[in-house]
């Protein structure tokens, strides 16, 4: 494995399960969340205005909350125990907003990715930046490049 990296996704890889679903679910929002996530599969609206629109439903929750949730979620300890003993090479890449997830990554002591939140008061006010995945890869693709594991 030398010179690789890995970057990992969140929901349902480094967790057993789908990390929005489960937060819907909890506050009884599941069916206006389905239905925005199922827009954005039929391409009938872009991935990012999903995305903040999923976001407009959760600033009513207190981020607190939301982040009990995200630690109640079954981990895949393999991956977690690959990706801590590794983890000079190990990222987790998600969409997530950071104010919900980073807790979790750093408890794990897994660096991270994320979305980044505006946030006030344990409410999410809106979204600074959403994540590309594709500008990370390349990120992390250059500044590894020129170094030996």
């Amino acid at each position: 494995m030398t010179g690789c990296i890995f970057l990992v996704d969140l929901d349902g890889t480094l967790t057993r399960r789908e990390l929005l679903p489960l937060i819907a679910k909890k506050f009884n929002l599941e069916e206006t969340i389905k239905e925005l996530t199922y827009q954005c599969i039929r391409g009938e609206i872009p991935f990012v205005e999903g995305f903040l629109r999923r976001v407009e439903i959760l600033k009513s929750i207190p981020i607190s909350h939301i982040q009990e949730i995200i630690e109640s979620v079954s981990l895949n300890e393999s991956l977690v125990s690959f990706m801590q003993n590794n983890a000079d090479r190990c990222y987790v890449v998600t969409g997530n907003l950071d104010v919900l997830v980073k807790p979790l990554c750093d408890k794990l002591k897994i660096s991270s990715y994320t979305s980044i939140a505006i946030h006030k008061n344990d409410f999410i006010q809106g979204v600074k930046s959403v994540l590309n995945k594709k500008q990370v890869i390349e990120k992390l693709r250059k500044y590894f490049s020129n170094r030996r594991f």
